[in-house]
C-alpha cells in the first residue's frame, strides 16, 4: 500500500471542518472544537504558508513509504 499526501487546498475546508468540529477529534488538543470560521481561517493560513519544514518532510516521506505486502 502506498500513501500519498498532497498539500492542503482551500477546497478541503469542509472536509477539515467535518473532523475539527468534533469534540472527540480535539479532546487532547489545545484547540477546538472549531467553528466553521475557525476552520476556514486555519485552512487559509495553511494554504498560504510556505511549504518548508516538517510538512514538506512528511509529504516527501509519505510518498516514498510503502507498507509491506
Amino acid at each position: 500500500m502506498l500513501l500519498t499526501l498532497r498539500p492542503l487546498a482551500l477546497d478541503d475546508t469542509a472536509a477539515v471542518h467535518d473532523w475539527a468540529r468534533l469534540p472527540e477529534s480535539c479532546r487532547y488538543q489545545a484547540w477546538g472544537p472549531n467553528t466553521y470560521e475557525q476552520t476556514q481561517a486555519y485552512v487559509r493560513a495553511a494554504v498560504a504558508a510556505p511549504r518548508t519544514g516538517w510538512s514538506s518532510r512528511c509529504s516527501s516521506t509519505a510518498r516514498s513509504w510503502a507498507a509491506p505486502s
